[in-house]
Order: C-alpha cells, then structure tokens, then sequence
C-alpha cells in the first residue's frame, strides 16, 4: 500500500469498492464506472515556480 501524500487509489479499485458498497453485481460494473468518472477531478493547471536570489 503505498501512504505517499496525494496517492491516487485506481479507478477498477475505486469501481470495485462501490460495487460492493452497493450490493451490485459484477455486471453492473459500468454504473459506478460512470459515477467515478464524474468524481474525478480536473487536473491542475496551475504551477509556482520560484528561484532564490542572492543579494
């Protein structure tokens, strides 16, 4: 298991877990494939970048 900030869990693990949660077959797969993807976040487009000045 990886405990790095910001680890991202995989989609087919995030599908599976709601599956379960939500008593559904595995042929209803695609349902909370469509929720988790409707979940994602957008990715970032925004970055800071600095430099030290010496005096």
């Amino acid at each position: 298991m990886n405990d790095a900030v910001g680890a991202q869990v995989p989609t087919e693990q995030q599908v599976e877990f709601m599956r379960i949660r939500l008593y559904l077959t595995q042929d209803r797969d695609a349902d909370p494939a469509r929720a988790t993807a409707a979940l994602l976040p957008a990715p970032r487009r925004l970055a800071t970048v600095w430099w030290d000045v010496a005096g």
